[in-house]
């Protein structure tokens, strides 16, 4: 037991900041999303962290904010959803400065609008 607790505080050490459970800034979340673009064309074990960084991120905005800021297909796909947000920091350039899940957010309220309710 007692090597498992060292095992999990030596892992918890080795992660960098911005890659744990914590706001990301807009430059972070470009620099995932280029390792997403990378590993999924090609597998690297490289950039696997980053990818799985980068999905997490964006799953977790997407579930959340579903219903509040925009409204995705219950059809939608996760790789679709990564595909609107990498399509977008592509496609806007000048909003790279705000905090990362704005980003998200705001290239799922463009593809996803938020429909009126009656």
């Amino acid at each position: 037991m007692k090597i498992f607790i060292l095992l999990a505080l030596v892992f918890s050490l080795t992660i960098k900041r911005g890659y744990a459970a914590t706001a990301l800034s807009g430059k972070e979340l470009i620099e995932q999303s280029e390792h997403y673009e990378k590993c999924s064309k090609e597998y690297d074990s490289e950039y696997s962290l980053y990818t799985g960084a980068f999905m997490g991120y964006v799953v977790a905005i997407a579930e959340c904010g579903n219903g509040i800021f925009f409204d995705m297909p219950q059809n939608s796909q996760r790789k679709q959803v990564f595909a609107v947000v990498v399509k977008y920091l592509k496609n806007n350039p000048s909003e790279w400065h705000k905090r990362g899940q704005s980003l998200v957010i705001d290239a799922l309220q463009e593809a996803f609008p938020l429909k009126k309710k009656d």
